[in-house]
């Protein structure tokens, strides 16, 4: 990141794996079109690496292939069509917002975003987790999604919703605030990280089961 008021749009940007093990997957992703062929690629080869390091763990595998299932009814009912792919932050929280408190208030006053080291190429609506602490903040950041387009406290917060929603747009919103997308980037996120510990297995088989509720009510 350049220091504030130098010009950083000729710096050469790297993109490389950010893990030794995310190398290996390259050679088997260079194909993907598709959101669906991808996470089904990643799942599968996720499987077999945890079938070689894991022989023993049973519940990993399973979880996978019923993700692979999901992925493949979020493209069947259309939910990945004309989805196109972006630079997606993924930690685009607060404390890694710069601003410049005396700037010009006719002009932004963003002067920098921190943290890209988490940073992907992946479908748009990655980046459309709703800010809700833009205008519900919590002092421990513990948001969560389901409840992001409630009606917030104060009058004060609901402008501050309205604003936010008038300049980002109703694809955005669509992205944002449908369960559908909240649990589909809740599946790229174990495409991208794995699943790693009790909590994220507890994590994957309520998704599933959200999942599996919402597509038999509708």
């Amino acid at each position: 990141l350049k220091p504030h008021g130098q010009d950083s749009s000729k710096e050469q940007v790297v993109i490389a794996p950010f893990f030794e093990t995310d190398a290996k997957l390259l050679g088997h992703l260079q194909d993907q079109t598709s959101t669906t062929d991808l996470l089904k690629t990643i799942f599968t080869l996720r499987t077999a690496d945890g079938e070689k390091k894991y022989p023993l763990d049973t519940i990993r595998p399973k979880l996978f292939s019923q993700f692979m299932e999901m992925a493949g009814e979020l493209d069947e009912d259309g939910w990945f069509q004309d989805v196109p792919f972006s630079l997606c932050h993924l930690d685009l929280e607060p404390r890694n917002i710069l601003i410049d408190a005396t700037h010009d208030k006719q002009r932004p006053i963003i002067t920098g975003i921190l943290d890209w080291d988490s940073a992907v190429l992946a479908p748009s609506f990655m980046s459309c987790k709703p800010p809700q602490w833009i205008w519900d903040w919590q002092d421990d950041e513990d948001e969560d999604e389901q409840t992001a387009n409630d009606v917030p406290p104060t009058k004060e917060c609901i402008k501050l919703k309205i604003a936010f929603e008038m300049a980002a747009g109703w694809d955005y919103m669509l992205y944002a605030y449908s369960p559908v997308y909240r649990l589909a980037r809740r599946l790229v996120r174990f495409a991208i990280d794995g699943i790693r510990s009790a909590e994220d297995i507890d994590e994957a088989e309520k998704i599933l089961e959200e999942w599996n509720q919402t597509r038999s009510s509708s």
